[in-house]
């Protein structure tokens, strides 16, 4: 007994001690559930709510206005609270709150802070359901008593997303995918919680047989069939749906497309899937908490005053008008929203306010406004409904009644002649200012405004202007904007006359000694003249003359009177006569292209230089200056390379003028040097080049063939040896086109001749130049029968041409060919030949000899130069030209001193032959004959010639010992 009594009371302990503690449920709950809302209030919902059991902490919440939101007039207003802020969605009334993790007396407060406001006019006055929500992200559906949360997860499969919504819980309810079984539920989920997402339906068991597969609801079944099958229950398929229509997987499970209708989808299948449904309730073991509480308010509309009268027209805002004018008062209509009349009154203020229209039923009134001055004066114009509502609007305006006042700033009374003064005056009107000038002397200006103030610059007459004023007068005159005119007082202001120093003179600069004539060209009662001529000496006359030997000076004249001083200052220079340098000497220079060129000038006078191409300034690649522009250097030079200065492609010939301008402060004057600068593209060194010809041919046309002649004659320049060019002219025959044709022909001086590659005597060389053109390839290859025309002296040195050795010779590389020439003709001075035919153009030498009497010395010794030619001959000379010098005039054509006309016309062929050949002798057995007296008589003159040496020696012996 006692044993059964033990064991029953430690079995009631155990009971005791082993049933668990009940665990607060979380509640949330209004202090009222409805609310009265009135038009144009901004109403708080539930003040009083309370948020009771909850040991959460939250992030999250939702307030949505459920049954009778109307989008674009209802709003839910809210402002931060405890750190949780909120964001309403107009689309779908929800305001969601969201803070960090915070307690469930933050959240209350957020609550208590929600408002309800509808902004029509004439409001809908259903009934609003604001339904309040603690669950996080979840929307309570009052229908169900369920909670439903969106969550969003893009591209989850059908069995993830039903796992993780059975992995999540709300305040002790299970979660699910969502199942939907009613309009009101599909509805609300769609418009609320908006989404492409997964829901509970499946038909993977048996095709066709559409289940709820999740919830309570799990195992019903609400379709059969596919699109044309029959409901069973509540279902919302899209058109055409389900359609089991993915490929060969086939679509076994269902999504809530974002307007709420449903399709059957591929679980597997992800995209467009954005997220899942979860709904919390109505599962077995769920715990009873109440997330969720509901207020209805209900929507009072009220009678509204009409609407703002529109804006005034007339006078508009700011506007000035004038005092005791007629107006027209306008502004826009007002309209009552509940439809009921308007009428107007109309107010004014100028210092008080006074009715000046009652119950106008238009939007105008004549008025005529007050004489006074307002600046601020006001309409104001009551829109007044039958229900004494009443709005109104205002417009600000000025009345303007007077002229503008005013008061001096600077009222300038003295000034001194050459003064500029400054009058400024302050102006005032209270419908502003339109403008303010000043008259001075009778002449009116406007004035210039600034910080307020009108101020004009009165410039008085300097002494030497030519209108000397002793006094000035000037006053003032302004308008307003309405042309209401005052006017100032005249005021008088003295002027003081001063002295203005000036210097007239014939010259200031020149050469040493300089006599300068000084005009005294002062201004202004002048009484006193004092000169000081910078050298020490000065006077007092009022005009002078004084003479400056070499320097700078500065001439100070001093002039007084009674009112002050005044001085003047002027500076006279001269120096010695400069004497000039220049380089190169002539005023001509010749370079080849790529050569450079040093131009320079030395001067007795320190000066400044400025270096001239053609009249332009040296400026450029190429160019090396040293000079100046402050009188500060003896030298200047400009160092110019032709090609980089002058960069062309295919440079043929130009000529440039070259210059420097030379000038001195002190002599006033400036000087200027030229040279005529010629650069050609030449295979010579300039130096070489002594006569430069360039010209352009006559052209004969005749049918398709042109023939060029080009006239390079020229009798103004000479060589070094005193030989004018002996090229007269070249031409030949073309087809082609020769515009801008041009010739150059370069006479070289002899020694510039390659001594190495001529195969006739040095001595011989009568003349030696480069012919070229800009087109080479038309010349030496497309032209035929080229000509060139040539002319030797027919004396030279005492001598006389021997016609028979004239050649012209054309460098053919690598050997000179050699031309026989026609004799064409001869006028007394020179003998004129031509040679047809050439091969081309380059390089050419006119060969020749000359005989020379036997009464022709070289020397002061006696001895025939014929004799010292034979005795002491060149080695690197040929018998050619022995025999030529020496063979009787049976042999050789002698040009006599006077003229013999033109020739006959047998001159020698123009074939190329062999200058040291036979065609100098008549034929062979004459010639071997000839050879033989040659010999004899070379030998006999050698005999002679050693007697004559022998007197000649004895003879001076003789004299020496006279001596």
């Amino acid at each position: 007994m006692h044993r059964s009594i033990i064991i029953a009371t430690l079995l009631l302990i155990s009971c005791v001690a082993f049933t668990p503690v009940a665990q607060a449920v979380t509640t949330l709950t209004a202090s009222s559930s409805t609310a009265t809302y009135t038009e144009n209030d901004d109403m708080y919902i539930d003040p009083g709510l309370t948020i009771t059991g909850s040991e959460s902490t939250y992030s999250s919440a939702k307030v949505y206005i459920g049954d009778g939101y109307v989008s674009g007039q209802d709003y839910l207003r809210y402002d931060t609270t405890s750190g949780i802020s909120g964001s309403f969605d107009t689309s779908t009334g929800v305001l969601t709150l969201s803070s960090d993790s915070t307690t469930p007396a933050a959240y209350q407060a957020a609550f208590r802070n929600v408002r309800y406001e509808n902004t029509n006019e004439e409001p809908n006055t259903a009934n609003r359901k604001i339904t309040f929500v603690l669950g996080g992200n979840t929307l309570y559906l009052e229908d169900t008593g369920h909670y439903y949360e969106y969550v969003a997860s893009s591209h989850i499969s059908w069995t993830a997303a039903e796992t993780a919504a059975a992995s999540r819980e709300l305040e002790g309810l299970q979660g699910y995918l969502a199942t939907i079984t009613s309009a009101a539920e599909n509805t609300f989920i769609s418009s609320k919680i908006q989404g492409q997402a997964w829901i509970g339906a499946s038909d993977a068991d048996t095709e066709g047989v559409w289940k709820w597969v999740t919830g309570p609801e799990a195992g019903t079944q609400f379709w059969s069939g596919n699109y044309a099958g029959s409901a069973l229950a509540y279902e919302n398929w899209a058109s055409g749906e389900p359609n089991d229509a993915y490929l060969s997987y086939g679509e076994d499970c269902a999504h809530l497309l974002v307007n709420g209708e449903w399709n059957d989808y591929y679980s597997g299948y992800t995209d467009p899937i954005t997220g899942y449904f979860v709904e919390y309730g109505g599962m077995a073991g769920d715990e009873s908490p109440q997330l969720s509480t509901t207020v209805t308010v209900s929507v009072t509309s009220v009678n509204d005053a009409p609407t703002t009268p529109g804006a005034f027209t007339s006078p508009t805002s700011g506007q000035i008008k004038q005092g005791g004018s007629s107006m027209t008062v306008s502004w826009g209509s007002s309209t009552d929203v509940e439809g009921d009349s308007v009428k107007y009154d109309l107010w004014l203020f100028n210092g008080s306010w006074a009715q000046i229209g009652s119950l106008l039923t238009s939007t105008s009134m004549a008025y005529t406004l007050p004489q006074d001055d307002t600046e601020n004066a006001m309409f104001r114009v009551y829109a007044n409904d039958t229900q004494d509502n009443s709005s109104a609007r205002d417009v600000t305006f000025t009345i303007d009644s007077s002229g503008p006042d005013h008061n001096w700033v600077e009222k300038v009374l003295n000034g001194s002649t050459g003064e500029t003064v400054t009058v400024e005056i302050n102006v005032t009107d209270i419908a502003g200012v339109d403008w303010c000038n000043i008259t001075v002397d009778g002449q009116e200006y406007e004035m210039t405004f600034d910080s307020g103030n009108y101020s004009y610059n009165i410039s008085i007459p300097a002494s030497n202007s030519g209108t000397l004023v002793s006094s000035m007068t000037y006053n003032c005159s302004f308008a307003d904007n309405f042309g209401h005119v005052n006017n100032t007082e005249n005021v008088h202001m003295n002027v003081s006359i001063l002295p203005i120093a000036d210097i007239n003179v014939n010259v200031s600069r020149g050469i040493s000694p300089l006599t300068v004539n000084f005009t005294d060209n002062s201004s202004g009662l002048v009484t006193d003249w004092n000169w000081d001529f910078g050298d020490g000496s000065n006077t007092t006359d009022s005009n002078t003359t004084h003479m400056f030997t070499s320097g700078n000076y500065t001439v100070n004249l001093t002039v007084q009177n009674s009112n002050g001083t005044s001085s003047s200052l002027f500076n006279i220079r001269c120096a010695d006569e400069p004497i000039n340098t220049y380089s190169p000497e002539n005023t001509s220079a010749i370079s080849a292209y790529g050569e450079e060129l040093n131009f320079s000038i030395q001067s007795t006078l320190y000066s400044s230089f400025v270096w001239l191409v053609d009249g332009n300034p040296v400026n450029g690649t190429g160019a090396t200056l040293f000079n100046n522009t402050n009188d500060s250097s003896l030298v200047s030079y400009c160092l110019i390379n032709s090609s980089q200065y002058f960069s062309q492609s295919n440079f043929f010939m130009e000529i440039y003028n070259v210059s420097v301008q030379t000038s001195n402060e002190s002599i006033g004057r400036t000087d200027t040097h030229s040279w005529e600068w010629t650069i050609t593209n030449s295979s010579e060194s300039g130096d070489d080049i002594e006569i430069m010809i360039n010209t352009t041919p006559d052209i004969t046309i005749n049918g398709s063939d042109k023939y060029l002649r080009f006239n390079t004659t020229n009798n103004n320049e000479r060589d070094c040896n005193g030989l004018a060019c002996s090229i007269i002219s070249t031409s030949f025959n073309t087809g082609n086109n020769t515009t801008g044709i041009q010739i150059k022909v370069e006479v070289l001086n002899t020694s510039s001749i390659n001594s190495s590659s001529i195969d006739f005597p040095a001595s011989s060389i009568y003349q030696y130049f480069d012919i070229g053109f800009n087109n080479e390839t038309l010349v030496n290859d497309g032209s035929n029968n080229r000509s060139i025309e040539f002319r030797v002296l027919n004396t030279k040195d005492g001598g006389s041409l021997i016609i028979n050795t004239v050649y012209l010779r054309h460098w053919s590389n690598p050997q000179w060919e050699a031309y026989t020439p026609e004799l064409t003709g001869n006028d007394g001075t020179y003998s004129y030949f031509i040679v047809r035919n050439i091969s081309g153009y380059s390089p050419f030498a006119v060969t020749c000899n000359y005989q020379y009497s036997s009464s022709s010395t070289s020397e002061s010794d006696g001895m025939p130069y014929y004799l010292k030619k034979l005795l002491f001959w060149s080695d690197d000379e040929t018998v050619e030209e022995t025999a030529a010098e020496m063979v009787s005039s049976e042999d050789t054509d002698i040009v006599e001193p006077v003229s013999t006309g033109i020739s006959d016309g047998n001159g020698i062929s123009a074939s190329m032959e062999d200058p040291d050949g036979s065609d100098l002798g008549h034929d062979g057995s004459h010639g071997e004959e000839s050879s033989t007296l040659k010999v004899l008589g070379l030998l006999a003159l050698l005999i002679v010639a050693g007697f004559f040496i022998i007197l000649i020696k004895r003879r001076n012996n003789e004299e020496n010992e006279r001596l």
